[in-house]
């Protein structure tokens, strides 16, 4: 129970950081007594369920950030999985902690990026990330077997690949009138 605690502390903290440690225990006791048992309950609690313990506004704030919590876009969670096995769950809700562990699993495990997703990735990896495998231990030397053909080929000394490149010029050219 301790646990499920700490959870909807950290609920209510995520939206109502400047809240006091007293309040907190005690919507969180509240929310407990009326029967939450998991952050999917939440979408269900109304605001004369917690009204006696913080102030309009802040009520609204939270149940408006509850009941959108499964329908936003935004950054709130993030796991890694390998070979369809979940490896990592974000303890961290924060999309760069993400990025971050999806990197390290990449370099760690030695993978290579899938074929879908290759172009992407090695740019965010090369230009904000400033991660480049032309260069350093994790460049491949001489001969390498070709993507697209499965022959053995010498390897070009480009340092960025051409989909990379035509979107960096596309990049480049394109104005920027909001500015």
């Amino acid at each position: 129970m301790s646990g499920m605690k700490e959870v909807l502390k950290d609920a209510v903290l995520l939206v109502l950081p400047s809240l006091s440690p007293d309040v907190t225990n005690q919507l969180v006791e509240k929310l407990m007594d009326q029967g939450v048992e998991g952050l999917d309950d939440l979408v269900y609690v109304k605001e004369d369920d917690i009204l006696e313990f913080i102030r309009p506004i802040q009520c609204r704030k939270l149940l408006s950030s509850w009941k959108n919590q499964g329908q936003s876009l935004s950054n709130q969670r993030w796991m890694l999985s390998l070979e369809g096995q979940v490896v990592c769950e974000g303890a961290q809700p924060n999309f760069i902690t993400g990025l971050a562990a999806l990197f390290a699993s990449f370099y760690n495990f030695n993978l290579q990026y899938q074929e879908e997703a290759a172009c992407t990735l090695e740019f965010v990896q090369r230009r904000f990330v400033d991660i480049n495998p032309e260069r350093g231990s994790k460049a491949k030397k001489g001969k390498v077997t070709s993507k697209k053909t499965g022959q053995v080929v010498q390897k070009k000394n480009a340092t960025v690949s051409p989909p990379v490149s035509s979107l960096l010029r596309k990049l480049a050219d394109f104005e920027w009138n909001f500015v």
